[in-house]
């Protein structure tokens, strides 16, 4: 299983390119020094987004149940099993209102920031494909006008941080937390399984 995980890590990003988007990326990491197993806890995922990323809740929840379980564990998501009476309040709301409802653990997830940026992109340059190309100075100086005057145009850069915490529902206790960010929402398949890819790799336990 380990090696099967890492195959999976190492072509993520070479899937990512083929699929043509950018894929989450982790930031930071952090775990209990007692924290040592997974394995066999009952454990929601529950995803905790405004409202309009209703569709990347669903399939967060989804994938990151689909990869915890393959690692042994007896994941459920919050979708299957909860109305909006959880689902529709803040973290620690719904840590205290899980106590007592047969989970060991919930994974969580929110969606803590998001920037936007206006960045300047010039416009492409074409370079000819023919040999003496350097040799020519009036084709050098043309594409060198063109690519300092010509005009470029503009586009807006958005990043989206993303935190992924697992509590114990007996003590309530935090027992890792992570931080991914994204280029784009995570309302697709690929995204979302490249954010449980993640999540799932950073809660391997601490070598003892």
């Amino acid at each position: 299983m380990k090696k099967l995980q890492g195959t999976v890590k190492k072509l993520l990003p070479l899937l990512f390119l083929i699929a043509g988007c950018t894929p989450p990326r982790l930031i930071t990491q952090w775990k209990a020094n007692d924290f040592n197993s997974l394995g066999g806890k009952k454990i929601l995922v529950l995803a905790l987004l405004p409202r309009e990323q209703f569709q990347a809740e669903a399939k967060l929840e989804k994938q990151l149940v689909t990869q915890l379980n393959a690692i042994g564990c007896n994941a459920t998501a919050s979708k299957k099993v909860y109305a909006s009476d959880v689902a529709d309040v803040d973290e620690q709301t719904a840590i205290e209102k899980l106590q007592g409802s047969g989970f060991d653990a919930v994974l969580t997830v929110t969606l803590t920031g998001k920037s936007s940026e206006r960045k300047y992109l010039p416009d492409n340059i074409y370079y000819p494909p023919y040999g003496d190309y350097y040799n020519r100075f009036d084709i050098y100086r043309n594409d060198l006008f063109n690519q300092v005057y010509k005009p470029g145009y503009y586009i807006i850069d958005t990043d989206f941080a993303w935190k992924t915490d697992l509590f114990d529902l007996k003590s309530k206790k935090l027992l890792c937390s992570i931080q991914i960010q994204s280029a784009t929402d995570l309302n697709t398949e690929k995204l979302a399984a490249g954010y449980a890819v993640i999540v799932v790799s950073s809660l391997q336990p601490n070598p003892r």
